[in-house]
């Protein structure tokens, strides 16, 4: 049986955290508000690039934005 990891994130606390409403934080990172609101939501995985981009943005490490929080099987 493979192994499957979900992965959740901390992006909605620390945008707000940071006074960023969504349409500014897409300005900031050029990447669509449907886009970071998929990935708020957990609907969508960003790719480790876009995650990096994201993270940096907030000036954050990406490990303190996107984490394992439990196993699947």
């Amino acid at each position: 049986m493979k192994e499957r990891v979900k992965v959740c994130n901390n992006l909605v606390a620390l945008r707000r955290g940071k006074g960023y409403t969504q349409a500014e934080f897409s300005e900031m990172t050029n990447l669509s508000q449907q886009y970071i609101s998929t990935v708020e939501r957990g609907i969508i995985i960003p790719s480790l690039p876009k995650a990096i981009k994201i993270a940096e943005a907030l000036g954050e490490c990406y490990c303190n934005v996107f984490y394992r929080c439990e196993m699947e099987y």
